[in-house]
């Protein structure tokens, strides 16, 4: 489609943006550059690319040789666009360039790969924000206050009851056996067997529904020997088949038994497992550690979010804490069926909005979710996070984290808890992401070829640890995965005049007040306005991301934003004869404006909301006659006419130039 819209002239640029982390292999965002303009050498073979990282790492080592800096520095001069070195801009001369990379002092070689690093097409058209990079932002005084740090706390615990030891190991050895014998009848009907092992994993309740529903296929099975499958009734709330490993084919072949004689036996350890999980009446050791957890990361108030893959973990775990919630009316759950909450006495649905502001106004103490909750919600008002069980996709954990760890969360350290039973194979594999990987601390982006052997593991399609440790060292080796996932390095910014904020925004609206037949009021409690103009139908508008996160039916203020042209035009500003004059073009997506005040001595250039307020202070109420108004417009057109025209010319050079890189690619 993008492919479509350039080739076809629908689209001048795209700015491709994702709220969650980076996931993808090393190459496959370069397949992505070509669609925004780049090519030439850089595109042309992925080797080429290969050895620039290398040889970016080896020559901060001291150990690159005179082919591999020459085959660097030759990319490097066959890009116009990569950018000169500010001290030394003889560095894009390719002899020079390979030179200092081979022989340069250390400093030297340190400072050219950093060029080098931060000159190529991926990291000139890719920005990542991470945690790091809000630390520099700040450090350079652009954010109020640092990002949370994170306690990661091991929640590790064990069965208390023989009884559940025993069960928990008879159950994961018949799935491992069923799925062993469904897989070599069809490769892909063992996959529900792999769900069951999760939810084994998750908790007793979300394992007794699966195994009741698969009692229940089994029985159907050996008295008609024909029926539908449930499986899907067992997978994750979220499940989506991308999140496999990419080599695990499943294309959903019935999982029921074969014959009759494999029903009957796997009827008869349903019931027996079934009938022990019975016995266990209200024996649930994962459930007991859970609520000291719980108890000790909020002992001083701040709220947790509680995640769990499955619906039935949510409801299980809603049911068990709902006793000690339910007076306080604190407890809510959020899934993809939307959000509900214990009024006292029933559960009220609500919105996901409704559960993101109780949370805000101290409402709640604890939101159980399952990981439909994992994006796209600001839950930054609860400062822990407990995993009650870990997903089979590791990529997932940090979106979990997310929820809180953002902008806007007041506490100086949150805390995670991981709730993993002591040397399964979660606990392993986790632990192993955790140490080598820094899973838990920030996204292991880098990792990412890392977490596919991880989902194998998880899944039960493999059990060779070896392969892990290996896929680890690997990545940590690779120079191109390190250097593919590089952080973005925040910078001051730019010394350029402000011209408007979003307080003069405000002030503006305020004003409005005076005005006859307009009506602006505050929201109550919000850095908010209402405003209603003669002939149009009330606005609310927000003026901070507090107010705009509390209420999700504010309209952002922003000088762009069609309600601030709306208010504009009401007012008729442009057939008065008052002493302001402001010329705009606008063709396609360029845009300009200028603004000047007829004063006395002439025109004046406006520059600045608070310059402006000042001439209106000093004005004398005299109206501009018509023709010195005309005049004064028809010079500050011909000047944003011409500012246009020359972002025309630029974006077509730059427009040919991609053009002709992406052609020289693929000769």
């Amino acid at each position: 489609m993008l492919r479509e819209l350039q080739v076809t002239g629908q689209a001048r640029s795209f700015l491709l943006l994702s709220a969650t982390p980076m996931q993808t292999m090393p190459w496959e965002p370069w397949d992505m550059l070509q669609i925004l303009g780049e090519g030439g050498p850089w595109l042309a073979d992925f080797d080429d690319v290969r050895a620039f990282y290398n040889g970016i790492v080896l020559t901060e080592k001291g150990e690159i040789d005179k082919s591999l800096a020459q085959r660097c520095a030759h990319l490097v001069a066959a890009d116009p666009d990569f950018p000169t070195h500010s001290d030394h801009p003889e560095w894009k001369t390719p002899s020079v360039l390979a030179d200092v990379m081979q022989f340069g002092a250390p400093e030297t070689r340190t400072s050219v790969a950093r060029w080098l690093r931060h000159g190529s097409p991926l990291s000139r058209r890719l920005h990542r924000n991470t945690r790091a990079t809000l630390h520099g932002y700040y450090r350079l005084g652009l954010l109020e206050r640092p990002p949370a740090k994170r306690k990661v706390i091991d929640g590790q615990w064990d069965f208390q009851d023989t009884r559940e030891r025993d069960l928990y190991l008879a159950v994961e050895e018949y799935i491992l056996k069923r799925w062993a014998a469904m897989e070599e009848e069809r490769r892909g009907k063992g996959f529900v067997m792999t769900i069951y092992k999760r939810r084994a994993a998750s908790s007793w309740a979300a394992l007794r529904r699966s195994l009741g529903r698969r009692l229940e296929l089994v029985e159907r099975y050996i008295k008609i020997q024909a029926v539908a499958d449930p499986t899907r009734l067992d997978l994750p709330e979220d499940f989506d088949a991308a999140d496999l490993p990419y080599d695990l084919d499943v294309d959903w072949p019935n999982s029921a038994p074969s014959t009759l004689e494999e029903a009957t036996y796997e009827r008869d350890q349903l019931r027996k497992f079934l009938k022990e999980l019975e016995d266990l009446g209200g024996q649930d050791s994962k459930v007991v550690a859970f609520a000291e957890v719980l108890e000790a990361i909020t002992s001083d108030g701040r709220p947790a979010l509680v995640f769990t893959e499955y619906m039935d973990t949510l409801t299980y775990l809603r049911d068990t804490l709902l006793p000690k919630y339910s007076g306080a009316c604190s407890l809510a759950t959020y899934s993809g069926s939307g959000g509900q909450w214990f009024d006292g006495s029933n559960w009220v649905s609500l919105t996901k909005d409704e559960v993101a502001r109780k949370l805000q106004d101290g409402q709640l103490q604890v939101v159980i979710c399952t990981d439909a909750a994992s994006e796209g919600l600001n839950l930054q008002a609860a400062a822990a996070l407990v995993n009650y069980d870990l997903p089979w996709n590791p990529s997932k954990v940090e979106q979990r984290i997310g929820r809180i760890d953002r902008i806007g969360q007041v506490q100086p350290e949150i805390r995670i808890v991981n709730m993993l039973l002591s040397n399964s194979v979660d606990d392993q594999v986790y632990g192993r992401l955790r140490e080598r990987c820094g899973m838990f601390e920030h996204f292991v982006g880098r990792m990412q070829p890392v977490l596919s052997h991880a989902k194998r593991l998880l899944l039960g399609q493999t059990l060779d640890m070896e392969s892990l440790d290996a896929a680890i060292r690997n990545a940590e080796s690779d120079a191109l995965t390190r250097e593919t996932y590089l952080e973005t390095e925040p910078e001051p910014a730019a010394e350029t005049p402000q011209h408007l904020d979003r307080q003069d925004l405000l002030a503006a609206l305020d004003l409005l007040r005076d005005v006859q037949g307009v009506t602006v009021s505050s929201v109550k409690g919000l850095e908010a306005r209402a405003v209603k103009l003669p002939g149009m139908k009330r606005m609310r508008v927000g003026c901070s991301l507090r107010a705009l996160e509390h209420d999700a039916g504010l309209i952002p203020l922003s000088p762009s934003d069609e309600v601030i042209r709306q208010i504009a035009y009401s007012l008729g500003m442009a057939q008065s004869g008052l002493p302001l004059v402001i010329a705009t073009v606008e063709r396609g997506p360029f845009r300009a404006s200028a603004a000047f005040w007829i004063a006395q001595g002439g025109p004046v250039r406006v520059e600045r909301a608070s310059q402006l307020l000042a001439l209106v202070a000093e004005w004398d109420g005299e109206y501009v006659d018509y023709s010195t108004r005309h005049d004064v417009l028809r010079r500050a057109i011909a000047e944003v006419e011409q500012r246009v025209n020359s972002m025309e010319a630029e974006c077509e050079t730059r427009m040919r130039r991609m053009r002709e890189r992406q052609l020289s690619a693929v000769r």
